[in-house]
């Protein structure tokens, strides 16, 4: 039971607020954006986020290309299970 009052103390929902600070900073950040996206503000101003190149690498298109078919047969096209 002394085990379950002190973890409720630590991990209850009283550790768990908000900093006033923090939120005052998630609001500025909101109104910030409200701003930018009305129509008529410059779009310079607003912040864009650099796009990562990408990592896939795509085959050469004069490489040749081979589809390969395999046939079960009846009996092991379906699960018995």
């Amino acid at each position: 039971m002394q085990l379950k009052k002190l973890q409720a103390q630590l991990f209850g929902s009283k550790s768990e607020k908000i900093d006033p600070e923090q939120l005052q900073l998630l609001l500025e950040s909101f109104e910030a954006a409200a701003v930018l996206d009305e129509p008529g503000q410059d779009a310079s101003i607003k912040e864009t986020r650099a796009k990562k190149p990408s990592k896939r690498i795509f085959f050469p298109d004069d490489l040749p290309e081979e589809v390969l078919k395999f046939d079960l047969p009846e009996s092991e096209r379906t699960c018995p299970q």
